[in-house]
């Protein structure tokens, strides 16, 4: 519906995000524009969402997070399976304690995300370097 070029296509995102259960909101694109895939063209499923946590909170910890991040990443990769970071509601101390709470057993939460197989080749449109880079005075 957009004449710009850039950005995410229309084709690659669901006209109403659907609802999963447990609910696990997903992200609107469209915004009430009426764009994306309407009915059942073949998105896939919602897939799952992952929680990594870990016993301490401290740099030792993070590291290691990332780490475990790296091999979860690098294993989904091999069997075709993308990832979808949602880490927005760890950066608010009240929404990153709520988590720890009921979702972690007392561990710290350090990364949200959403796992599943997507649905052929995504595609991205690009806006050429010198539409973006000033050059040097």
């Amino acid at each position: 519906g957009s004449r710009r070029r850039d950005g995410v296509q229309e084709d690659a995102y669901p006209h109403d995000p659907g609802r999963t259960d447990p609910h696990f909101a997903q992200r609107d694109f469209a915004r009430g524009h009426g764009w994306g895939l309407t009915g059942d063209e073949g998105l896939g499923a919602p897939g799952v969402v992952a929680l990594l946590t870990t016993t301490a909170d401290e740099r030792a910890a993070w590291l290691q997070a990332g780490q475990a991040l790296q091999r979860v990443l690098l294993r989904a990769a091999e069997d075709d399976v993308s990832a979808a970071f949602h880490t927005q509601a760890l950066e608010i101390p009240e929404l990153r304690d709520f988590v720890r709470v009921h979702f972690c057993d007392g561990e710290y939460p350090q990364m949200v995300m959403r796992l599943g197989v997507t649905r052929g080749e995504g595609r991205s449109v690009r806006r050429p370097p010198e539409e973006l880079i000033r050059p040097e005075p």
